[in-house]
């Protein structure tokens, strides 16, 4: 048990001499709270799902063709182009949905960050709280994370989204499968640098009453180990060698060309010398480096392929649940569940039992 009034940190916990309360406390009483979770469920409720449901109902009505595919009678599945059509509209709707989401991430967040300042204290359960956590909820995609991470593609998907990498040095595995952050348009990260996997950027500091947003800056030409999470009070500076789940030091001297480990963090040095022997010229590494781009475009193209077939298949599914709408009648949604459920782990064991014979 921590004793009250004192700050502790690290694993295993011992007192800090840092103060993490940073923040000036805002104006945020019950009625603010209640207010905010009402509107909350009204959005959800009395907008976003009328809105799916209606959107369906008026697909189905104005678009025969598409009623005419998912309740079809049972003699449609003897018919090849009724198979065709599902495998249409599926490559239709999974890559638009994809290209879709993407361009609202790139666009309908930067309007709402204009409306956050950094730097300012804002109360908590407000306009400006929820357009924070709008901003973080539509800019953090793991499906895009996974799909392009560790490849040369990440660094541009990361820069279209709102960080700032410029001048941007590819080494064709920049960032990993798994970065997040509270505000793309208030990180910054330094030339050369490489992040292994889960980084987590923290762009707000919260009190019990109030959050701010501030700059979060990443120095140049280091390498971050994984499950980082990096504030932006971080007293850390260019070549820096960070281990897995280093806490990030926010008081002292910037530590420049050293690395840092545990938690509390403790100095080593940030190169030995076998270091320099894993070193390969401009010409090797441009050439390693193409090399790996057109693996990793084929893993992409396989990525995609995988889930566009496993949308295929639930396509499928529901046309031949609603055959039996009238026998099943409440019960046909537990059995589209219990369907889903199995083509899921299915498929995707399958998927991952065909790729074992790969190798490094």
């Amino acid at each position: 048990m921590i004793p009250a009034g004192e700050r502790w940190h690290g694993s295993p916990a011992r007192p800090a001499g840092v103060n993490y309360s940073t923040v000036p406390p805002a104006k945020c009483g019950p009625t603010r709270k209640i207010l905010y979770t009402l509107v909350q469920l009204t959005l959800v409720l009395g907008v976003a799902v009328p809105l799916a449901l209606g959107g369906i109902a008026l697909l189905l009505r104005e678009i025969p063709q598409l009623t005419a595919l998912l309740f079809p009678g049972p003699e449609a599945f003897v018919h090849w182009y009724f198979y065709a059509e599902i495998l249409a509209l599926s490559f239709v709707l999974f890559f638009g949905v994809l290209l879709l989401a993407f361009l609202v991430m790139i666009t309908l967040p930067r309007l709402m960050a204009y409306a956050v300042r950094p730097d300012r204290v804002y109360p908590l359960y407000g306009i400006h709280y929820f357009l924070h956590q709008t901003v973080a909820l539509l800019t953090n995609s793991i499906t895009f994370t996974m799909l392009l991470g560790d490849s040369s593609a990440i660094p541009h998907y990361l820069r279209a989204v709102g960080y700032k990498l410029r001048p941007l040095v590819q080494t064709g595995n920049n960032f990993g499968m798994l970065i997040k952050h509270e505000s793309p348009y208030l990180t910054r990260i330094g030339t050369g640098t490489v992040v292994a996997d889960d980084l987590s950027i923290v762009n707000a500091e919260y009190s019990h009453a109030s959050f701010r947003l501030s700059q979060t800056t990443i120095g140049t030409s280091s390498f971050f180990g994984n499950r980082i999470a990096y504030p932006s009070q971080g007293r850390v500076g260019n070549n820096c060698l960070l281990g897995t789940k280093v806490m990030i030091p926010i008081d002292g001297p910037v530590r420049e060309g050293v690395g840092l480990l545990g938690s509390p963090s403790f100095e080593i040095p940030r190169t030995v010398a076998r270091d320099a022997q894993l070193e390969l010229g401009e010409q090797r590494l441009r050439r390693a480096l193409r090399g790996k781009n057109r693996h990793n475009a084929v893993t992409i193209a396989l990525h995609l392929v995988v889930r566009w077939l496993y949308f295929f298949g639930i396509a499928l599914l529901i046309p031949a649940i609603a055959i039996w709408e009238v026998t099943l009648g409440a019960a046909e949604i537990l059995v589209a569940q219990i369907l889903i459920t199995v083509l899921t782990v299915g498929w995707f064991t399958a998927v991952d039992r065909s790729m074992r014979r790969l190798g490094p």
